[in-house]
């Protein structure tokens, strides 16, 4: 449970001479998943922190999250929160996420933004699996993007795999088109 702001300020401390140091909960009450972390860090631009809280509720085939992550160095401090639904039946699966994101990630702008997500996956075959997304974007007080994606993936039994995709946008974005191969151990 979690967002990856704690792991990419690891990795951006790694490039430098910073520390990182933080205590961690993973919990389980009832039907509720819990997690919650705190940490802080030093690096050439001073002194952090980042809290994080998520809750999730998972029943058989569906599943709710909730979780806010608050990030503080310098005084600056930034936020977000997001609230994700996934769900699955049979060979079908998917799921929304809004993310309400604080002014920090907006550049210091006046409004704050988001990003909605749709996903949906169908499972063609114990192999081969289709993607599709929709993401939209509002973001920086004027900027409003739709991003389209759709990929193909297939996995062999030994742990190969392929994967090829194409995303495109509404206004900013021409086709870009993915192919990946590798290896899963």
């Amino acid at each position: 449970l979690g967002s990856d702001l704690v792991r990419y300020v690891k990795f951006l401390l790694s490039d430098s001479d910073g520390e990182m140091y933080g205590v961690r909960y993973d919990g389980i009450i009832g039907r509720f998943n819990v997690a919650a972390s705190v940490s802080q860090f030093s690096d050439s631009y001073g002194n952090g922190n980042i809290e994080e809280i998520v809750a999730q509720y998972a029943a058989d085939q569906w599943s709710v999250t909730l979780g806010t992550v608050r990030f503080e160095q310098g005084g600056i401090s930034a936020n977000s929160t997001s609230l994700e639904v996934q769900g699955h039946s049979g060979k079908i699966s998917g799921g929304l996420v809004f993310t309400k994101l604080g002014e920090l990630f907006l550049g210091g702008g006046a409004d704050d933004g988001s990003i909605s997500r749709a996903f949906a996956s169908y499972d063609v075959s114990e192999a081969v699996k289709l993607n599709a997304q929709i993401i939209d974007y509002q973001i920086f007080g004027n900027l409003d993007e739709t991003l389209y994606s759709f990929d193909v993936s297939y996995r062999h039994k030994t742990g190969a795999f392929i994967n090829a995709g194409v995303i495109t946008g509404e206004t900013g974005i021409d086709k870009i088109f993915n192919v990946s191969l590798g290896y899963k151990f």
